[in-house]
Protein backbone atom coordinates (compact mmCIF):
# COMPACT_ATOMS: atom_id res chain seq x y z
CA UNK A 1 0.00 0.00 0.00
CA UNK A 2 1.21 3.31 -0.39
CA UNK A 3 2.16 3.34 -4.27
CA UNK A 4 -0.13 6.13 -5.37
CA UNK A 5 0.65 9.75 -4.34
CA UNK A 6 -1.14 11.10 -1.57
CA UNK A 7 -1.90 7.62 0.15
CA UNK A 8 -0.91 6.75 3.92
CA UNK A 9 -1.06 3.31 4.49
CA UNK A 10 -1.49 3.38 8.07
CA UNK A 11 -4.67 6.06 7.92
CA UNK A 12 -6.32 5.93 4.09
CA UNK A 13 -8.65 3.61 5.32
CA UNK A 14 -10.13 6.06 8.03
CA UNK A 15 -9.23 9.09 5.77
CA UNK A 16 -11.56 7.93 3.07
CA UNK A 17 -14.24 6.27 5.27
CA UNK A 18 -13.83 2.65 4.27
CA UNK A 19 -15.87 0.01 6.33
CA UNK A 20 -13.84 -2.47 8.26
CA UNK A 21 -15.19 -5.97 8.60
CA UNK A 22 -14.98 -7.44 11.66
CA UNK A 23 -13.75 -10.95 10.41
CA UNK A 24 -10.56 -8.71 8.36
CA UNK A 25 -7.21 -9.86 9.71
CA UNK A 26 -6.49 -6.08 8.95
CA UNK A 27 -7.78 -3.11 8.01
CA UNK A 28 -6.44 -2.74 4.33
CA UNK A 29 -7.44 -6.50 3.98
CA UNK A 30 -9.49 -6.82 0.80
CA UNK A 31 -11.59 -9.43 -1.15
CA UNK A 32 -10.18 -11.42 -3.88
CA UNK A 33 -13.11 -13.33 -4.57
CA UNK A 34 -16.68 -12.89 -3.41
CA UNK A 35 -19.32 -15.63 -2.66
CA UNK A 36 -22.12 -15.77 -4.61
CA UNK A 37 -25.65 -17.30 -4.29
CA UNK A 38 -26.74 -20.25 -7.09
CA UNK A 39 -28.20 -17.27 -9.18
CA UNK A 40 -25.78 -15.79 -11.09
CA UNK A 41 -23.17 -13.98 -11.65
CA UNK A 42 -21.21 -16.89 -9.96
CA UNK A 43 -18.42 -19.53 -11.04
CA UNK A 44 -17.02 -22.84 -9.40
CA UNK A 45 -14.03 -21.99 -8.16
CA UNK A 46 -11.44 -23.70 -5.02
CA UNK A 47 -12.82 -21.36 -2.71
CA UNK A 48 -16.47 -22.13 -3.59
CA UNK A 49 -18.90 -20.33 -6.28
CA UNK A 50 -18.47 -17.01 -6.36
CA UNK A 51 -17.23 -13.73 -8.56
CA UNK A 52 -14.17 -11.76 -8.38
CA UNK A 53 -13.81 -8.76 -5.98
CA UNK A 54 -14.05 -5.40 -8.10
CA UNK A 55 -10.25 -4.61 -8.11
CA UNK A 56 -9.45 -8.15 -9.49
CA UNK A 57 -11.63 -7.68 -12.53
CA UNK A 58 -9.53 -4.56 -13.59
CA UNK A 59 -6.29 -6.55 -12.63
CA UNK A 60 -7.62 -9.37 -15.24
CA UNK A 61 -8.27 -7.70 -18.21
CA UNK A 62 -4.95 -5.61 -17.79
CA UNK A 63 -3.41 -9.03 -17.33
CA UNK A 64 -5.15 -10.62 -20.64
CA UNK A 65 -5.34 -7.86 -22.88
CA UNK A 66 -1.64 -5.74 -21.73
CA UNK A 67 0.08 -8.13 -20.00
CA UNK A 68 3.34 -6.78 -18.33
CA UNK A 69 4.34 -2.86 -16.79
CA UNK A 70 1.79 -0.66 -17.70
CA UNK A 71 2.75 2.91 -19.16
CA UNK A 72 -0.60 4.78 -18.01
CA UNK A 73 -3.70 4.28 -16.09
CA UNK A 74 -5.88 6.95 -14.71
CA UNK A 75 -9.72 7.48 -13.53
CA UNK A 76 -11.29 9.70 -11.29
CA UNK A 77 -9.37 10.75 -7.87
CA UNK A 78 -11.82 8.73 -5.81
CA UNK A 79 -10.67 5.57 -7.37
CA UNK A 80 -7.22 6.43 -5.68
CA UNK A 81 -8.22 4.22 -2.83
CA UNK A 82 -9.34 1.66 -2.37
CA UNK A 83 -9.49 0.99 -6.29
CA UNK A 84 -5.72 2.00 -7.44
CA UNK A 85 -4.11 0.77 -4.44
CA UNK A 86 -5.92 -2.44 -4.25
CA UNK A 87 -5.22 -3.38 -8.01
CA UNK A 88 -1.31 -2.57 -7.82
CA UNK A 89 -1.15 -4.15 -4.81
CA UNK A 90 -3.05 -7.76 -6.41
CA UNK A 91 -1.55 -7.12 -9.69
CA UNK A 92 2.32 -6.53 -8.32
CA UNK A 93 1.75 -10.28 -6.57
CA UNK A 94 0.50 -11.93 -9.88
CA UNK A 95 3.62 -10.32 -11.91
CA UNK A 96 5.98 -11.35 -9.31
CA UNK A 97 6.33 -8.11 -7.80
CA UNK A 98 6.91 -6.49 -10.80
CA UNK A 99 6.05 -2.65 -11.58
CA UNK A 100 2.50 -2.13 -11.84
CA UNK A 101 1.94 1.01 -13.54
CA UNK A 102 4.99 4.18 -14.37
CA UNK A 103 2.54 6.62 -14.30
CA UNK A 104 -1.02 7.67 -12.18
CA UNK A 105 -2.85 10.72 -13.55
CA UNK A 106 -6.48 11.27 -11.62
CA UNK A 107 -8.56 13.58 -13.04
CA UNK A 108 -10.47 16.08 -10.43
CA UNK A 109 -14.26 15.96 -10.25
CA UNK A 110 -17.13 18.12 -12.20
CA UNK A 111 -19.56 20.21 -10.72
CA UNK A 112 -22.25 21.82 -12.49
CA UNK A 113 -22.73 25.65 -11.30
CA UNK A 114 -21.21 24.38 -8.06
CA UNK A 115 -23.48 21.15 -7.69
CA UNK A 116 -22.12 17.45 -7.89
CA UNK A 117 -23.33 16.25 -11.58
CA UNK A 118 -25.73 13.48 -10.39
CA UNK A 119 -29.03 11.71 -12.21
CA UNK A 120 -30.68 12.79 -9.13
CA UNK A 121 -30.74 16.16 -9.52
CA UNK A 122 -31.37 16.13 -13.11
CA UNK A 123 -27.96 18.46 -13.95
CA UNK A 124 -26.30 15.12 -16.38
CA UNK A 125 -24.58 16.83 -19.02
CA UNK A 126 -23.73 14.37 -22.54
CA UNK A 127 -21.49 15.91 -25.10
CA UNK A 128 -24.63 15.18 -27.97
CA UNK A 129 -26.56 17.65 -25.52
CA UNK A 130 -23.91 20.51 -24.84
CA UNK A 131 -23.74 20.32 -29.41
CA UNK A 132 -27.12 21.99 -29.27
CA UNK A 133 -25.39 24.92 -27.44
CA UNK A 134 -21.92 25.49 -28.66
CA UNK A 135 -19.86 24.03 -31.50
CA UNK A 136 -17.33 20.98 -30.46
CA UNK A 137 -14.35 23.56 -30.45
CA UNK A 138 -15.75 25.19 -27.63
CA UNK A 139 -16.62 22.38 -25.41
CA UNK A 140 -13.08 21.00 -25.75
CA UNK A 141 -11.76 24.50 -24.96
CA UNK A 142 -14.14 24.74 -22.08
CA UNK A 143 -12.69 21.26 -21.22
CA UNK A 144 -9.36 21.72 -21.68
CA UNK A 145 -8.94 25.37 -19.66
CA UNK A 146 -8.79 23.42 -16.36
CA UNK A 147 -5.75 21.20 -15.02
CA UNK A 148 -7.21 17.44 -15.49
CA UNK A 149 -5.86 16.90 -11.34
CA UNK A 150 -8.26 20.24 -10.65
CA UNK A 151 -11.87 20.27 -10.14
CA UNK A 152 -13.50 21.50 -13.13
CA UNK A 153 -17.12 23.66 -12.39
CA UNK A 154 -19.01 23.73 -15.55
CA UNK A 155 -21.34 26.74 -16.12
CA UNK A 156 -22.94 28.90 -18.75
CA UNK A 157 -20.17 31.73 -17.97
CA UNK A 158 -17.33 29.73 -18.59
CA UNK A 159 -18.70 28.31 -22.00
CA UNK A 160 -18.65 31.99 -23.00
CA UNK A 161 -16.22 33.25 -22.18
CA UNK A 162 -14.07 30.15 -23.84
CA UNK A 163 -16.66 30.51 -26.59
CA UNK A 164 -15.24 34.72 -26.86
CA UNK A 165 -11.80 33.38 -26.99
CA UNK A 166 -11.90 31.16 -30.19
CA UNK A 167 -13.66 33.66 -31.66
CA UNK A 168 -11.13 36.65 -31.18
CA UNK A 169 -8.45 33.72 -32.45
CA UNK A 170 -10.49 33.28 -35.22
CA UNK A 171 -11.06 36.72 -36.31
CA UNK A 172 -7.19 37.45 -35.81
CA UNK A 173 -6.37 34.58 -37.99
CA UNK A 174 -8.37 35.81 -40.71
CA UNK A 175 -7.15 39.05 -40.86
CA UNK A 176 -3.73 37.50 -42.00
CA UNK A 177 -4.67 36.09 -45.08
CA UNK A 178 -0.97 34.51 -45.21
CA UNK A 179 0.71 32.29 -43.03
CA UNK A 180 3.81 30.27 -42.51
CA UNK A 181 4.16 27.07 -42.06
CA UNK A 182 6.28 26.87 -38.58
CA UNK A 183 6.78 24.91 -35.50
CA UNK A 184 4.97 24.76 -32.59
CA UNK A 185 6.16 27.53 -29.66
CA UNK A 186 8.95 25.67 -27.62
CA UNK A 187 7.38 27.02 -24.25
CA UNK A 188 3.77 25.89 -24.98
CA UNK A 189 5.38 21.99 -25.38
CA UNK A 190 7.19 22.68 -22.58
CA UNK A 191 3.66 23.30 -20.58
CA UNK A 192 2.56 20.08 -21.97
CA UNK A 193 5.22 17.75 -20.76
CA UNK A 194 4.85 19.41 -17.39
CA UNK A 195 1.94 16.57 -16.33
CA UNK A 196 -0.12 17.83 -19.29
CA UNK A 197 -0.59 21.29 -18.22
CA UNK A 198 -2.85 22.67 -20.45
CA UNK A 199 -3.93 26.16 -18.61
CA UNK A 200 -0.52 27.34 -19.09
CA UNK A 201 -0.58 26.25 -22.36
CA UNK A 202 -3.65 27.96 -23.15
CA UNK A 203 -2.06 31.10 -21.30
CA UNK A 204 1.08 31.17 -23.83
CA UNK A 205 -1.57 30.75 -26.97
CA UNK A 206 -3.16 34.00 -25.41
CA UNK A 207 0.35 35.60 -25.70
CA UNK A 208 0.94 34.15 -28.89
CA UNK A 209 -2.22 35.76 -30.35
CA UNK A 210 -1.28 39.25 -28.75
CA UNK A 211 1.59 38.84 -30.63
CA UNK A 212 0.40 37.75 -33.73
CA UNK A 213 -2.07 40.77 -33.08
CA UNK A 214 0.70 43.34 -33.32
CA UNK A 215 3.30 42.00 -35.75
CA UNK A 216 4.57 44.10 -38.52
CA UNK A 217 3.28 42.81 -41.81
CA UNK A 218 6.39 41.19 -42.41
CA UNK A 219 6.11 39.49 -38.95
CA UNK A 220 2.45 38.67 -39.19
CA UNK A 221 2.70 35.75 -41.09
CA UNK A 222 5.08 33.89 -39.30
CA UNK A 223 3.56 34.77 -35.89
CA UNK A 224 0.22 33.82 -36.81
CA UNK A 225 1.82 30.45 -38.34
CA UNK A 226 3.21 29.38 -34.76
CA UNK A 227 -0.04 30.67 -33.19
CA UNK A 228 -2.22 28.06 -35.43
CA UNK A 229 0.79 25.25 -35.36
CA UNK A 230 0.61 25.58 -31.28
CA UNK A 231 -2.88 25.58 -31.12
CA UNK A 232 -3.28 22.46 -33.21
CA UNK A 233 -1.05 20.95 -30.17
CA UNK A 234 -4.43 20.90 -28.45
CA UNK A 235 -6.76 19.90 -31.55
CA UNK A 236 -7.81 23.72 -31.46
CA UNK A 237 -8.01 26.60 -34.62
CA UNK A 238 -8.01 23.93 -37.53
CA UNK A 239 -10.97 24.88 -39.18
CA UNK A 240 -10.96 27.05 -42.45
CA UNK A 241 -10.90 30.60 -40.69
CA UNK A 242 -13.22 32.56 -43.58
CA UNK A 243 -15.72 30.44 -42.05
CA UNK A 244 -15.55 29.22 -38.58
CA UNK A 245 -15.51 31.90 -36.39
CA UNK A 246 -18.88 32.32 -37.51
CA UNK A 247 -19.96 29.27 -36.06
CA UNK A 248 -19.10 31.05 -32.51
CA UNK A 249 -21.56 34.27 -32.98
CA UNK A 250 -24.58 32.72 -31.06
CA UNK A 251 -24.97 29.94 -29.40
CA UNK A 252 -27.03 27.41 -30.87
CA UNK A 253 -30.52 27.63 -30.40
CA UNK A 254 -30.45 31.09 -28.38
CA UNK A 255 -33.08 33.36 -30.23
CA UNK A 256 -31.27 36.70 -32.05
CA UNK A 257 -31.20 39.25 -29.12
CA UNK A 258 -30.26 42.66 -29.61
CA UNK A 259 -26.94 42.20 -27.70
CA UNK A 260 -25.86 40.53 -30.62
CA UNK A 261 -26.05 43.29 -33.20
CA UNK A 262 -22.54 44.88 -32.97
CA UNK A 263 -21.09 41.16 -34.12
CA UNK A 264 -23.30 41.06 -36.77
CA UNK A 265 -22.70 44.30 -37.73
CA UNK A 266 -18.72 43.39 -37.42
CA UNK A 267 -18.92 40.52 -39.35
CA UNK A 268 -21.07 42.15 -42.40
CA UNK A 269 -18.32 45.05 -41.98
CA UNK A 270 -15.62 42.64 -42.06
CA UNK A 271 -17.39 40.24 -45.33
CA UNK A 272 -17.60 43.81 -46.93
CA UNK A 273 -14.04 44.75 -46.48
CA UNK A 274 -12.98 41.89 -47.44
CA UNK A 275 -14.54 42.34 -50.98
CA UNK A 276 -13.28 45.69 -51.30
CA UNK A 277 -10.14 44.61 -50.58
CA UNK A 278 -10.54 42.04 -53.35
CA UNK A 279 -10.89 44.60 -55.89
CA UNK A 280 -8.61 47.30 -54.55
CA UNK A 281 -10.86 49.78 -52.65
CA UNK A 282 -9.45 50.25 -49.19
CA UNK A 283 -11.25 51.99 -46.24
CA UNK A 284 -10.32 53.23 -43.00
CA UNK A 285 -10.85 50.44 -40.28
CA UNK A 286 -13.71 50.36 -38.05
CA UNK A 287 -11.47 50.85 -34.73
CA UNK A 288 -14.88 50.50 -32.70
CA UNK A 289 -15.89 47.52 -34.13
CA UNK A 290 -13.05 45.33 -33.26
CA UNK A 291 -13.66 46.19 -29.56
CA UNK A 292 -16.46 44.84 -29.62
CA UNK A 293 -16.72 41.59 -27.91
CA UNK A 294 -19.73 38.88 -27.20
CA UNK A 295 -22.05 39.29 -24.63
CA UNK A 296 -22.57 36.62 -22.58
Amino acid sequence: MGSCPGVVPRTCWRVHGVEVAPYKRNPLDFVLWKPSTPDPPGWSSPWGRGRPGWHVECSAMIGRHISGTLDIHGGEQDLIFPHHENEIAQGSCAQDGALYCRTWVHNGFVTVDGQKMSKALGNVLLVRDLLDRAPGEVIRLALLATHYRKPLDWNDRHLSQVRQTLQRWYVLLARIERREEVEPDARLLSALRDDLNIPQAIVRLHELAIAAAHASDVEAPRAAGQLRASAAMLGLLQAPHHRSWRRFSRPRGRPLTPSFCPLIVLQNWWHSETRRAENGIMHKPMRSALNWTLPA
